[in-house]
């Protein structure tokens, strides 16, 4: 059994020329060692002279030879010209439906088969070759995704290796425009009505958290801040919403916006410079630093004799933690008193010491009270200045000395800064 080589078509033994495609058949060779010997009747031969008297004969068989692949050639001839009229219209044959939502419609393309049989129903072409036809149809469109109303898209067709031109079947319509349209509207939400961001602790060390709300038909969204921790009141932080937006479209519903700037307040502040310490608050924290100092002054050194100025107000010095954590001193806050002695066994002339008192803890609220955990004296009981036999003052008589204790001697934990009245004391 042998087949077309152009369109598939079965054949009989011995075919010249395809039937169906007028295609020449190619013979396989016979092996000569196989072959039988073919024995041709005689043909009666048929003798005319010449004008010189010569005889010229012609054999019969082979004109009539000739003459059958002549009606094999006509055949096949009239095969092309039957076929030649055969035309498949593309676009009225494609099926295109679009689904989904304006902004992300989906489009669809299916070849309508049955449409084309009924088409090529009565043509010389066999059913096996309009199935081969159909199946090398390939339909494509520019875009099939993301699509919204009123998006023009171009929509091709092909046969696949040609088939439509082997069959003399004439494609037509191969490319043409597609308007999408009736694509239901989306509803835009702000998905960050539907979650709450706060903030707590204190600053430099404050944190950023937030509370998610379930969204009707989409249940809770994901949302992700880019930072949560060492905040400051006034610093920006960003949360974005991180829910596929693909699945939020698939469900008729797209976001107003993706991403959020917050900006931190509400926090209460560690106090980190001098600057930071309103009147107010340094008015009440003097207060209670004199009044602990006074109580030092009337306790010892009066009973020897020994008399002092007014207490003299020097400045401030501020320490804040380098690695903040929930216990112990995160910032210190140290205010400087003066005064000076004199009398005494020893008969001190003016003799000046220094009183640092230290605030731990210090805090502003946003409404901008300060607060602190603790008070405490920052200075030993022994100054090196005598007043009465093995008796010293507290404090310090020494500046270098006091300021390397209060903050030279922390600076691998601590940062400091002192306010300006104490720079030239310090320096």
């Amino acid at each position: 059994m042998i087949f077309c080589e152009n369109c598939g078509s079965e054949l009989e033994e011995g075919t010249a020329f395809c039937p169906t495609c007028g295609t020449k058949v190619v013979k396989e060779e016979t092996n000569t060692a196989q072959a039988q010997p073919v024995q041709s009747q005689p043909q009666p031969n048929v003798s005319s002279t010449t004008n010189n008297g010569s005889k010229q004969t012609s054999g019969l068989g082979l004109k009539i030879g000739g003459a059958a692949v002549a009606v094999v050639a006509i055949a096949a001839i009239a095969f092309g010209i039957a076929n030649s009229g055969t035309k498949v219209d593309m676009e009225a044959n494609t099926i295109i439906e679009v689904t989904g939502y304006d902004g992300n419609g989906k489009l669809s393309i299916d070849v309508d088969e049955e449409s084309i049989y009924w088409d090529l129903e009565g043509t010389k072409l066999t059913e096996d070759q309009i199935e081969k036809l159909v199946e090398s149809i390939k339909v494509e469109a520019s875009e099939d995704k993301k699509l919204s109303n009123g998006q023009e898209i171009t929509i091709t067709a092909k046969a696949k290796g040609d088939m439509d031109k082997k069959l003399k079947v004439k494609l037509k319509n191969t490319e043409w425009k597609y308007t999408v349209e009736d694509l239901d509207e989306v509803e835009v939400i702000d998905p960050f009505e539907y979650v709450e961001v706060s903030f707590s602790g204190t600053a430099p060390n404050g944190s950023a958290s937030f509370d998610v709300k379930q969204v009707p038909d989409l249940g809770y969204l994901d949302y992700e801040l880019d930072n949560n921790k060492e905040l400051s009141n006034g610093d920006k932080v960003t949360l974005t919403c991180k829910t596929d937006e693909t699945k939020v479209n698939d469900l008729g519903y797209s976001f107003k916006e993706t991403s959020k700037e917050y900006t931190v307040e509400g926090l209460t502040s560690y106090i980190a410079s001098p600057a930071d310490i309103d009147e107010e608050a340094l008015s009440r924290m003097q207060t209670e630093a004199t009044d602990t100092i006074n109580a030092y002054l009337e306790e010892h050194p009066k009973q020897y004799e020994v008399t002092n100025t007014d207490l003299q107000y020097e400045g401030s010095l501020v320490l804040m933690k380098k690695n903040y954590s929930g216990w112990g001193s995160n910032n210190e806050v140290i205010i400087i008193y003066s005064t000076q002695f004199s009398g005494g066994e020893k008969n001190l002339m003016g003799e000046t010491i220094y009183f640092p008192i230290r605030f731990r803890n210090v805090v502003k609220y946003e409404d901008g009270t300060i607060d602190y955990d603790s008070m405490e004296k920052a200075y030993s009981d022994n100054s090196g200045v005598i007043y009465h036999s093995f008796w010293e003052l507290a404090g310090y008589s020494d500046t270098t000395s006091m300021f390397s204790d209060l903050a030279r001697s922390k600076t691998d934990e601590y940062t400091y800064e002192v306010s300006d009245d104490l720079k030239d004391l310090f320096n």
